[in-house]
């Protein structure tokens, strides 16, 4: 086996759903978001969640759209969020019976609140949780099903421990066979971003044995494209896994070692044959799954993603981050540099040094606790450590 390959950029994901869009251009009560803080987003927050538990189908449509816009935009004070957190999930609930487009409307929401709030919103989700289960079970549409299982993903790997977020898993794997191409996609992509949060041996031990050949058999021609990507990226978080498991050289790594679990070599001879509708998308499937068949072989993540903010760029070179940084970007839209400069959460996530960018930034010592609790993304991820070593780290765009 080579060393580690140079990482190249990786080609930019396609959306996860129809609903993954920049709700804050749909924003009508509030101007140059960015700027916008206390009594006028508190005020607009308040309208729209008035406006969710009206009768009119029609005004709680542009309720949630209101609410998606300001909640991508980082605007809501945080005490609002919290005060709120019984109203907005009445209104969810109320949406999750109606339309098909309120109901993913509903879903997103709930998505972004969980975002925005962060740790905060447990008790939101444990209200919710019986609802998404109602929700996709009861549905027949793809799309219904789809933003269910993303925004129980989105809220589950924020606030719930390891086996919380299996539990989830194995949720999804029940509803995989049976699934439209809709419905298989975000399942898929959903199981990889709440893996990328647990232990390794949960992964490694418990997972990959269960799980991986039915996953692996996803990568097949047979599928949809975006179906065949959602599998193979991760599948090649498994082998990530499997690597930093072991703390192996590559004299030692053998991805073939996971044979029995998965059809190592059959997995390989699906990535080689990819065809698109287009030379330019050809260009882009050949990229990616070559990137895919090279994480198995070597173990490592082919691909680099990069966060920048206020001249300091930070490279993320693990299928982890990577999978992480696209499904948040692919949520806060607009909003996802606010959320990156102002939201602890997505510090916590990506090891963002506020003092970067922030002055007088001030961190108590019971915030500190807090992190490290049970619903910390410190414990829930495996080892940090693993992650830095795998980073190429920050560099200054001056220098």
């Amino acid at each position: 086996m080579h060393g580690r390959a140079v990482s190249q950029s990786k080609p930019k994901a396609t959306s996860f759903s129809t609903f993954s869009k920049d709700y804050m251009k749909n924003l009508s009560a509030v101007s140059s978001l960015e700027s916008t803080e206390g009594i006028v987003s508190e005020n607009s927050f308040a309208a729209a969640l008035d406006g969710l538990l009206e009768k009119s189908a029609g005004v709680r449509e542009k309720s949630f759209l209101q609410c998606a816009g300001l909640l991508q935009a980082f605007s809501v004070p945080e005490w609002s969020l919290e005060s709120n957190q019984v109203t907005l999930m009445e209104g969810i609930k109320k949406g999750f019976r109606s339309s098909s487009t309120e109901r993913c409307l509903a879903a997103r929401t709930a998505a972004l609140y969980g975002i925005s709030l962060g740790t905060e919103s447990e008790p939101f989700f444990e209200g919710l949780k019986s609802s998404f289960e109602a929700l996709i079970s009861g549905s027949s549409d793809p799309l219904v099903k789809a933003e269910g299982v993303f925004s129980w993903a989105t809220l589950a790997f924020i606030v719930g421990d390891t086996a919380e977020n299996v539990e989830f898993i194995e949720k999804c794997m029940n509803w995989l066979p049976s699934a439209s191409s809709v419905f298989q996609i975000a399942i898929l992509n959903s199981i990889a971003f709440c893996c990328s949060s647990l232990p390794t041996p949960t992964v490694n031990n418990t997972l990959v044995p269960k799980h991986a050949k039915t996953i692996g058999s996803h990568v097949a021609p047979s599928f949809d494209i975006s179906v065949r990507i959602a599998a193979a990226q991760l599948v090649s978080l498994f082998f990530e896994f499997y690597r930093d498991g072991h703390e192996m050289n590559d004299n030692d790594y053998d991805p073939y070692v996971l044979d029995g679990f998965m059809d190592v070599t059959q997995i390989i001879e699906d990535l080689e044959n990819v065809k698109a509708k287009n030379k330019t998308e050809q260009k882009r499937m050949n990229i990616l799954f070559a990137g895919y068949g090279a994480s198995i072989e070597q173990g490592f993540c082919p691909f680099t993603e990069e966060i920048t903010l206020h001249h300091t760029t930070s490279n993320y070179t693990d299928w982890c981050s990577i999978i992480q940084i696209e499904w948040f970007r692919d949520y806060l839209q607009g909003g996802f540099h606010s959320h990156l400069v102002s939201n602890e959460l997505l510090h916590q996530i990506f090891d963002i040094d506020p003092s970067l960018f922030v002055n007088k930034v001030k961190i108590s010592k019971e915030d500190k606790r807090d992190y490290k609790s049970k619903n910390s993304f410190a414990n829930k991820e495996r080892s940090k450590e693993k992650r830095r070593n795998q980073r190429k780290g920050i560099k200054n765009d001056d220098d």
